[in-house]
Order: structure tokens, then C-alpha cells, then sequence
């Protein structure tokens, strides 16, 4: 939906002539103040009921509030208070679309291109094609046809090339060639914050990320309260984790557009910024002044968990409210297939896990897979939770379920798991194969040749032929892990250390590998781990007697 914010924000003041009062309804729209314009228009359709433009600009502006019910109740009060008006046909076709009444819509598209005047059809075709750019079943051939025919009828106006190079990049995402020539045309007739905010997103999506933010400073300094900008610049500044950054352009946003949807939204931004706390206070605060929904509500229950695994202070009592918060939600979406997310079971999951409910927090993992936006994730967390409880097998198919769908998903420290579970379970193989992982993921990792070393250690073992010469295959493995260990870790990890000189001390005292030297120098290292084993003492004054 934040797309379609740019479509209707840009046309919303071509075309038509109007009153100051609509006029200023209209640019509370185009700055997103979307419940300040919505009681405008509302003044306006009492003070004239029977003009349509009020009940179908009020239809645009729920649209973008993410009110669909609501836009299209007044998109239908827009054809009823005059059948015969383009604009009020307009608002019949979107009804119909969003329907899923296509071919009646595009009826009404079409009456409402025959009938009117000439002067108005550049803004109805501008209307028609903005909608279907971005409309469910969007269809892009139709829309563009639309938009080029805007542009060619008023080649001077500003939102038509917008417009249509929206719905060219639409059309091909890949290549911004087409969209920018349209957007450039649009800055030569009119230079504007929302003109350059529309290139920065665009550059922003081709990922030229410092040319974007290049051009939201230069929409800043143009047009100071051109709100937009501060929400773009924001959602660009998280991509990199400047959450800061990002928290300051939002307050930007808010102190020119402070209502509840825009605190809704700078809710959400907090979340995405990992700022679970001051998320959950704001999204408290909107409940508190009854401005819920769906999605708050799943703010409120996430945050909850999440803000006490930011601060690492668990709250049972807390934990319980939490989890009763996202059962009720379950509980309310359960049979809308749209509504579901594998987000509500996961956090059910988590919630149970803290509580000790360990049987059902796996089954609500499960459930939580079947939502492929959040397999991987859940899968993950189901691998660490069957580890913790030694279900070694259930932890591997976890991972291994990760595998399948991408390998390049599982970190470092996830194939470190996989290799040691693997060990567990006697199979060396795979467990050599995801330390070889590791290794490629980073050669310098010392551990990962630790667990390469242990796993051919048994690989190389023939327990079907004991004359079988030993190849000796982890010596090379143990000997990196300890070239590479940190001289800062000995101290933690010296039973490592130990195994692995204990490995290559008979290693070179085999005939085809032996270095006596070699030898003495592992084992003085051993008692230098070690200073107090007497054992290892023994061993030493062994072999420098030899």
C-alpha cells in the first residue's frame, strides 16, 4: 500500500479547479495527515452533500489510510450522488475491481472516458491508470496505455510523467531506464520535494543507496515539511541499521504529521529497529486511546516478548499476559487464510518455550513453518530448541530443512552446531562436510578445523579390517586448529588443545612420519597447559630420553 501513497498523493491537485477548503483537505492527503484530511472532507460533503468530488477524494484518502471498507463506501456515495459524472465512475470501476469485478469496472472506465469532457479526460485517464498500477489483478498493459495518453493529451503536467513512470518501473523493475526519463521530464516542468523523493526511490530500489540519500537531503532542503521525505529517508537509513538515524527522521515525520496512523506506522519503524521497548509503548498508547487493530494488536503481544529478551529480564507474569495476547489473536484469525501469519504461531511458540511449555511450543513452531516467510527463521529456532533437549535427529532434519530451501541461511555458528550434532550421532561424514562448511564460510575459523579433525579421526577408522594401515587424515586439521587458535582462548579451550597435540604426538612418532623433535616440542606444550598432571610430566621426561 505505501507504493499506491505516491500515486494518489501526486494527483491529487491536477485537473480540476477547487475550493480552498478542498484544496487543503488535499494536501493533507498528499502529507499523509490522513485523519486531519478525513474530517475535511467530511465538513465538506455536510456543508455540500451533493458534490462528488468530496465523496471521492474521501474514498482516495482511506484507500491510502489503509481503509479499503471505508474507501469504497464513499467511492459508492460518489456514484450515487451523480451516476453520470466521470469522476463518480471512476469511483464505481475501483469498487468493482476491488471486488474482483473486473469486467464491469472496466466498463465504467470506459463511460467514464466517453462521457466526459475533453479538458477532464487527462485526469481521468491519470486516475484510471494510477489505480490499476497498483491495484489487486493489477493490470500494468492498461494502465500504462492510460498514462502515456494522459501525457500526450497534457505533456506539461507534472503528475502525468509521474505517473507513468511509476507504472513503467512497475513494468519492468529491472530496468529504471524508462521510469527515470519520465521522472526527469517531470522535474523539468516543476522541480518539487515529491518530484526528487520519487527518484530517490527509485535509485533507492536499484540499490544506488548513497545517491538516494543523496537526493532525500536535497528534498529536505527544497521542501523542509514535505513530511514524505523523513518516512523514505527513514526506511533507507534502516536498511543499513543507522536506527538512530532513522528514529530522527521519524520524529522529523511526526512533528508534522502527528496523528494516529502516523504513530501507528512510527510503531512499526521502532519494531523494524529492533527497539522493541519503545515500540511496545507506543503501540500501547494507541490502544489506550482505542486506536486498535490486527496489527497493533500483534505489536503489542511481539513487543511484549521481545522487550524482555532486550533487556534479558523475564516477567512470567508478563509472559502470560503475552501469551494470552497472541492466542486471542490466533483465535480471532484462525480461519482467514489472509490474515494468517507464521509470525502469530512463532511468537506462540517463544512465549511457551519461556514458560516451560516445551511439547506445545513445538507444535506451535511447526504451525509457525507452514508460512514459508518465517520457515526459515522458526526452523532455525526449533534446531536450537531440540539441541538444548538432546534431540539430536529432530535438530539435524531442523537444519537440514534450512538447507534445502538455502544453504547460504545458516551461519557460521549454525554449521558449527550441525558438525557437532552430526558427531553425536556417529555420523562423521556429514559432520566433516559441515565443518567443510564452516571453512568456506571463514578459513580462520581455528574450531572449524577442530571438528574436520574429530570427524576423520573416525573416518578413518576400518572397523571391518584392523590390519588396515591408518591414513592419519586429521593430522593436518588438528595442526591448523592450532596454528590458528587465539593465543587469548588456551586457557578456555586447552582439552582441545591437548587432544589435538595428543593426536599429532603419535603422529610423528609413526615410522613413515617420525620427528622425535617434534615430538618433545608437543609435549612440552601439553605441560605447559598442563603443569600440575603428573602423567603428563611422566610423558615428557620420556621422550626427551629418547
Amino acid at each position: 500500500m505505501k507504493k499506491v501513497v505516491y500515486i494518489f498523493a501526486g494527483i491529487l491537485f491536477s485537473g480540476w479547479s477547487f475550493g480552498q477548503t478542498l484544496e487543503s483537505a488535499l494536501e493533507k492527503t498528499g502529507n499523509e495527515r490522513y485523519e486531519e484530511a478525513t474530517s475535511d472532507y467530511l465538513h465538506l460533503i455536510k456543508s455540500n452533500p451533493t458534490d462528488v468530488k468530496n465523496y471521492y477524494f474521501l474514498g482516495n484518502n482511506y484507500y491510502l489510510f489503509e481503509k479499503a471498507d471505508s474507501a469504497k463506501y464513499y467511492w459508492n456515495k460518489a456514484f450515487q450522488t451523480n451516476a453520470e459524472d466521470g469522476l463518480a465512475l471512476v469511483a464505481k470501476g475501483k469498487v468493482d475491481w476491488l471486488n474482483g469485478n473486473q469486467a464491469a469496472a472496466n466498463a465504467s472506465f470506459d463511460k467514464a472516458l466517453k462521457d466526459v469532457k475533453r479538458k477532464e479526460k487527462p485526469e481521468i485517464y491519470r486516475e484510471i491508470g494510477s489505480f490499476l498500477t497498483f491495484a489487486p489483478n493489477r493490470d500494468l498493459n492498461k494502465a500504462i496505455s492510460y498514462l502515456q495518453e494522459a501525457v500526450t493529451l497534457e505533456p506539461t503536467n507534472v503528475d502525468g510523467h509521474l505517473l507513468l513512470g511509476d507504472a513503467l518501473l512497475e513494468k519492468t523493475p529491472e530496468d529504471g531506464s524508462p521510469a527515470i526519463k519520465e521522472y526527469n521530464a517531470a522535474e523539468q516542468i516543476h522541480q518539487s520535494a515529491k518530484t526528487i523523493v520519487r527518484k530517490a526511490k527509485l535509485y533507492q530500489d536499484a540499490r544506488n543507496y548513497k545517491l538516494a540519500n543523496e537526493m532525500y537531503e536535497q528534498a529536505k532542503a527544497l521542501e523542509p515539511n514535505y513530511a514524505p521525505t523523513y518516512k523514505a529517508q527513514a526506511e533507507l537509513q534502516v536498511l543499513f541499521q543507522k536506527y538512530d538515524l532513522a528514529i530522527q527522521n521519524w520524529q522529523k515525520y511526526l512533528s508534522l504529521n502527528d496523528n494516529n496512523y502516523a504513530r501507528y506506522q512510527y510503531a512499526t519503524a521502532l519494531f523494524s529497529a529492533k527497539k522493541y521497548c519503545d515500540a511496545l509503548q507506543e503501540a500501547s498508547a494507541l490502544k489506550a486511546k482505542n486506536y486498535t487493530s490486527l496489527y497493533i494488536e500483534r505489536l503489542i503481544a511481539y513487543s511484549t516478548y521481545d522487550c524482555q529478551i532486550e533487556n534479558n529480564a523475564i516477567d512470567t507474569a508478563k509472559m502470560k499476559q503475552g501469551l494470552q495476547d497472541i492466542e486471542a489473536i490466533i483465535a480471532k484469525i484462525k480461519d482467514n487464510k489472509k490474515e494468517i501469519s507464521g509470525y502469530d504461531y512463532k511468537y506462540e511458540g517463544q512465549y511457551l518455550s519461556k514458560l516451560g511449555r516445551n511439547d506445545e511450543a513445538i507444535k506451535a513452531y511447526y504451525k509457525a513453518a507452514e508460512d514459508t516467510n518465517v520457515t526459515v527463521e522458526v526452523m532455525l529456532d526449533l534446531a536450537k530448541t531440540f539441541n538444548e533437549q538432546k534431540k539430536y535427529d529432530d535438530a539435524i532434519k531442523a537444519y537440514n530443512t534450512v538447507i534445502a530451501i538455502d544453504s547460504n541461511k545458516l551461519k557460521l555458528t549454525d554449521y558449527y552446531q550441525l558438525a557437532v550434532l552430526y558427531f553425536v550421532n556417529q555420523d562423521f561424514v556429514n559432520s566433516d562436510r559441515a565443518s567443510q562448511r564452516m571453512i568456506e564460510l571463514s578459513p580462520n575459523y581455528s574450531f572449524a578445523y577442530f571438528w574436520r579433525a574429530r570427524a576423520n579421526v573416525y573416518l578413518d577408522m576400518d572397523t571391518t579390517n584392523a590390519n588396515k594401515p591408518k591414513a592419519w587424515s586429521a593430522a593436518p586439521f588438528y595442526q591448523t586448529f592450532l596454528d590458528k587458535l587465539d593465543p587469548s582462548y588456551k586457557a578456555t579451550y586447552k582439552d582441545m588443545e591437548i587432544e589435538a597435540y595428543k593426536y599429532l604426538s603419535e603422529y610423528y612418532s609413526t615410522p613413515e612420519h617420525k620427528d622425535l623433535a617434534k615430538v618433545k616440542e608437543i609435549w612440552t606444550q601439553v605441560v605447559a597447559l598442563e603443569p600440575t598432571n603428573e602423567a603428563y610430566q611422566k610423558k615428557l621426561e620420556q621422550v626427551n630420553k629418547m
